[in-house]
């Protein structure tokens, strides 16, 4: 099962790994994700949702430092796939992704580095 042990500057950890970058993730599996900032979190960054079987019913979207506002397109495209969406720091959504999970509940994390401008390892930040 995929849970949050902590965050840094720079990323996560996951299941006491250490993550760099933003992360997608899911009940069982996490994925680098591209977007560094809110303005980089787009529909398009976020079609592997419409992938996730069954559907995930929560996207816990952790926007960095601070909360911030949804982008109105993200909003809509959540909307049109029935998505319910908790926007939160994000270390406020690694807590409220890891109760949600542990629920059982059908939820995904995604989630922004507390610091957009963190050096990621070598050829890392290339993902989904």
């Amino acid at each position: 099962m995929t849970k949050f042990s902590g965050y840094y500057a720079g990323g996560f950890y996951i299941n006491n790994v250490q993550v760099p970058g933003s992360v997608l993730a899911t009940h069982d599996t996490f994925l680098l994700w591209r977007p560094r900032r809110i303005i980089d979190v787009t529909p398009e960054s976020l079609v592997l949702l419409e992938l996730i079987k069954p559907a995930p019913e929560v996207l816990v979207l952790g926007t960095g430092p601070s909360a911030q506002k949804l982008p109105l397109a993200v909003r809509d495209y959540l909307q049109k796939l029935d998505i319910r969406v908790e926007v939160l720091d994000s270390r406020n959504a690694t807590g409220t992704f890891n109760v949600l999970n542990d629920e059982g509940r059908s939820v995904v994390g995604a989630l922004l580095a507390h610091d957009p401008d963190a050096p990621l390892p070598e050829g890392e930040g290339q993902a989904a």
